[in-house]
Order: structure tokens, then C-alpha cells, then sequence
């Protein structure tokens, strides 16, 4: 059995596409979007911690420091490649760094102004290709970077990834019984080409199979 240090940090959340990589944060503030609440109130601001943790080493790695006025959203595996997305409140800034494991070394691949978002109600980073994306509270979603696009979706709707001209997204309904369907919408009008009853789940080898 291995002790593996992490500061109070008791909860490891695996990466899709991939074997070696977990992380974990400590939502000090709950998520990003009710960190920005806490600092908007100007009540006093916990920021969160993150940590990623090799397997099978159990090795602990930490990119950034926690930092008063900043909070860590969702990283993201891509590629062999970790992304981190950091948003400092004080700054007005919103960054997105690569974490090159090898060298322990960080490297700042956008910085975006917070004023280019309405806020950071479901700001996070996407894989394949690496995205910053929003779904705001009424129906609409947005790429941020590396474009822009904006469109409609289904209040019960969830993105899930993007295929060349596709962007795939999750529905739940309650009819009968609970079931979920995947939307297969066009890129990047948001034009609903085709639904499939069933779900996705993400393999190892990046490889995403519809379950249906």
C-alpha cells in the first residue's frame, strides 16, 4: 500500500484518454463559477489547489501555487500534453497553461481578458481539439478560444467533444424513464444534423464509443 502526500486533498479525478495522469483540487470555493460569486462579493476569497498525480509512481505534482484572488478550473489531457486553466479575479485575467511533466515546466499558451465572458458559469477547457468553452445559464454555448462561436442548444443539453466539422453533445430526458441521447450538431452554425439514442464514453486510446 502507498501513502501518497497530498495535503488534504483526498479525491482524484482520471483524465480521458489517459493511464497516467490523475488530478485533484480541494473546491475551497466550490467550483469556478461560485469562486467568482465569493470575490464579486468582495467576501473573503479561498483559493483552490491542484495537483496532478502520476500513476503508477504516486508521484505529486503541483504546476501553480495557490494564490490569493485565483482559482483552478478543469484541466485537460490532450495528446500526451496536460492543460491547466487558472483564472485570476484580481488580474481580470483568464489563463490556459501547458504543464510539460517532463521538465516541470509551465507554459502560458493564451491569456484572454475575464471582460470577453459574461462569467465563469461552466468555463472549462475541452479536448480534441484543446477549447475554452461556456455553457451559459440560458441555452447558450460558446467557444471562447481559440475561436468564437455561439449558439442555441437544449436546456438539457451537455457538450461532450468536437470531430472535424461536428460538435457531439449529451441530452437527458425524463419521459417514462430516464434515458440520453447524443446530438451530433455542425460546426460552428450549431445546426442539429443527427440524434442517437444512447451515450458516450471515452476509451483509453481517445477512442470515443456511443453506447446505445
Amino acid at each position: 500500500m502507498k501513502l501518497i502526500e497530498t495535503q488534504g486533498i483526498t479525491h482524484l479525478e482520471k483524465f480521458d484518454s489517459c493511464l497516467e495522469w490523475y488530478w485533484g483540487t480541494d473546491y475551497a470555493n466550490g467550483d469556478l463559477y461560485e469562486a467568482e460569486d465569493v470575490f464579486l462579493m468582495g467576501k473573503r476569497f479561498e483559493p483552490n489547489r491542484l495537483i496532478l498525480v502520476r500513476y503508477p509512481e504516486g508521484i505529486v505534482h503541483e504546476p501553480i501555487q495557490s494564490k490569493e484572488n485565483q482559482y483552478f478550473g478543469n484541466p485537460a489531457y490532450i495528446d500526451g500534453k496536460i492543460y491547466i486553466l487558472l483564472v485570476n479575479f484580481e488580474e481580470k485575467a483568464i489563463r490556459v497553461f501547458q504543464y510539460v511533466y517532463d521538465k516541470e515546466n509551465l507554459v502560458l499558451i493564451v491569456e484572454i481578458p475575464l471582460c470577453e465572458v459574461k462569467d465563469c458559469y461552466n468555463l472549462k477547457l475541452d479536448a480534441s481539439p484543446l477549447m475554452l468553452t461556456r455553457q451559459s445559464g440560458d441555452d447558450q454555448f460558446q467557444i471562447i478560444w481559440p475561436e468564437k462561436v455561439e449558439f442555441t442548444i437544449g436546456s438539457r443539453e451537455s457538450f461532450l467533444f468536437r470531430s472535424g466539422e461536428k460538435l457531439f453533445f449529451s441530452e437527458w430526458h425524463e419521459d417514462s424513464e430516464y434515458r440520453e441521447e447524443v446530438n451530433i450538431r455542425k460546426y460552428p452554425s450549431g445546426e442539429l444534423l443527427e440524434k442517437i439514442d444512447g451515450t458516450v464514453m471515452t476509451m483509453p486510446n481517445g477512442e470515443n464509443w456511443i453506447l446505445g
